[in-house]
């Protein structure tokens, strides 16, 4: 268990046990004692303030690690549905440029948007999205290449899902991943983690179709699967992150836990 990591994405609608506004400065700090780690989700929809980010990681316990989703204007350009006209932080003259991993000047500056946060909340891993309108073409692998190997990381991992037609493109995936040093981020139960970087990164996004449709709930027995993937992931990698991004989240990560630490069938 020391090398396994287990948050959810999103912590907001977490419910903590009862007393705990006596016990805790805020329910992000009731999460941060209930669990290792957290993806925030809110940073690919809108960027916070840094001292909103910094009380964040104030607030949190100690030894707690936070990992955070890119804010969306590096992956996603500004017709994408998940801006749902949230385009004010974007200066206007930039709007047309910010998406699809591209070496724009308006990329770059999202990315320093970005990493400002992932500084202040001190992130060990910055997750990029991309949307399945990100195709593995000629000019997508070329823009992604020129782009990443031009930013400052500042000393976060950058992890990238790919989704859409690239997830059927594992060479490249791997190409790429290698040659840009990025960790691949899978859902377990639909594909394979395909590199050999010293940290795995998973994200269960629950085994509806589509893909979208986060309204599930784990069974024991693919919690008792999900438990044998994850044994094998840690003999090859020194940490592994898994993050729960479905409905029941907080209780199916839970539950994993249960049943790695202590053997415990998932539903005690």
């Amino acid at each position: 268990m020391e090398k396994l990591q287990v948050g959810v994405c999103n912590y907001s609608d977490y419910r903590p046990p009862e007393g705990w506004k006596e016990r805790y400065v805020s329910k992000l700090q009731a999460y941060t004692d209930a669990f290792s780690t957290v993806e925030l989700n809110r940073t690919f929809y809108k960027l916070p303030q840094v001292k909103t980010a910094e009380k964040w990681r104030e607030n949190a316990c100690e030894g707690f690690v936070f990992c955070m989703k890119a804010w969306q204007a590096l992956t996603h350009p500004t017709w994408s549905p998940t801006w749902r006209k949230r385009t004010s932080q974007v200066p206007d003259e930039w709007q047309k440029d910010v998406g699809w991993l591209r070496p724009t000047e308006a990329n770059r500056w999202a990315w320093q948007q970005t990493r400002d946060i992932a500084d202040a909340l001190d992130a060990e891993i910055v997750v990029l999205q991309c949307p399945p309108s990100f195709k593995p073409t000629d000019k997508h692998v070329g823009n992604m290449r020129a782009f990443l190997e031009s930013i400052d990381r500042g000393g976060h991992t950058l992890a990238w899902e790919p989704r859409g037609d690239f997830e059927e493109e594992t060479d490249l995936i791997v190409e790429l991943c290698d040659e840009l040093d990025l960790l691949h981020v899978v859902d377990p139960f639909r594909n394979d983690v395909l590199t050999a970087k010293p940290d795995a990164y998973v994200r269960l996004h629950g085994n509806n179709e589509p893909l979208t449709d986060f309204d599930y709930k784990y069974t024991d027995a693919e919690l008792a699967e999900l438990a044998t993937i994850l044994d094998g992931l840690c003999e090859r990698h020194e940490r592994v992150w898994c993050m729960f991004n479905n409905f029941e989240k907080f209780d199916d990560a839970q539950r994993l836990l249960r049943l790695m630490q202590g053997g415990l069938d998932a539903s005690e």
